[in-house]
C-alpha cells in the first residue's frame, strides 16, 4: 500500500520521520555507481517500481535513463512535465518533454546514439520477450544488452530509515482500516464489494493506492 506524503507524515507514531543524513547517498548516486560498476554506458528504466525508487515520486509516468558518467533523462509528456520537472530537476534529472507525435522508441534510440550507448542495462525481469524482441529492433545496432533487474533489487532491498519509518506508516493506515473493515463483514459479500470497502477505507485513512 502507498501513501500519501505531508507536512504531517513526519510524525509517527508520535515518533518524528529522520531525515535522510546530508551524506547519505542519493538514489541516483546508487544506480550511476551500479551501471558504471557493470561498465555498461546506461541504465534503461521503464516500470513504476523502479521509476518511483529512482525519483522517489509516485505520480509521474515516462521513461529514465540514467548513464554511467552521472547524467540522468526522464521523459515524458505534456501531463506530467510542470510535477516533473518541480520534483526531479532538484535531483540532478534533466527532464525532457517529449512529443507526443514523437514514437517513445524513435525518441530513446536517438538519445542512445547520441550518447555513444554500447552497453546498455535494462530490467530483465519486466520485459516480455515479445516487449525485449521490440526493444533491440527499435534501437541502434550494436548495442550489448545487461539484466539488471537482480542488481536493482537488491538496491531496492537496502532500506534508509526514513524509509522503514515510512513502511510502518503504511502498515498502520493497513491496520486502522482493517479494524474499521472487519465489523462490516456479513455473510453473502461478494468479494468485489469487500475489496472496494477496504480499498476506500484505506485510501480515507492516507493510502494513494493498494500496492
Amino acid at each position: 500500500m502507498k501513501q500519501n506524503h505531508s507536512e504531517s507524515d513526519k510524525i509517527i507514531d508520535g515518533i518524528a520521520l529522520p531525515e535522510p543524513p546530508a551524506d547519505e547517498k542519493s538514489r541516483l548516486t546508487a544506480l550511476t555507481e551500479m551501471v558504471a560498476a557493470e561498465h555498461a554506458d546506461a541504465l534503461l528504466l521503464t516500470s513504476e517500481v523502479s521509476l518511483t525508487y529512482a525519483t522517489s515520486a509516485t505520480a509521474l509516468e515516462g521513461m529514465c535513463v540514467i548513464f554511467a558518467d552521472g547524467r540522468a533523462l526522464f521523459s515524458t509528456d505534456g501531463r506530467y512535465i510542470e510535477v516533473a520537472e518541480k520534483l526531479l530537476t532538484p535531483q540532478g534529472f534533466t527532464v525532457i518533454c517529449r512529443k507526443t507525435a514523437v514514437p517513445v522508441a524513435d525518441w530513446l534510440s536517438q538519445t542512445l546514439a547520441e550518447a555513444g550507448v554500447h552497453r546498455l542495462m535494462y530490467e530483465d525481469s519486466v520485459l516480455t520477450v515479445a516487449e525485449f524482441a521490440r526493444l533491440r529492433k527499435n534501437l541502434p545496432d550494436g548495442i550489448e544488452y545487461l539484466p539488471a533487474s537482480g542488481k536493482l533489487g537488491v538496491l531496492r532491498a537496502c532500506k534508509t530509515p526514513r524509509e522503514i519509518a515510512e513502511m510502518i506508516k503504511a502498515q498502520r493506515i493497513a491496520e486502522q482500516a482493517l479494524r474499521v473493515f472487519l465489523p462490516q463483514l456479513y455473510t453473502g459479500i461478494t468479494e468485489r464489494e469487500a475489496a472496494a470497502r477496504l480499498n476506500f477505507l484505506m485510501a480515507v485513512f492516507g493510502s494513494e493506492k493498494p500496492s
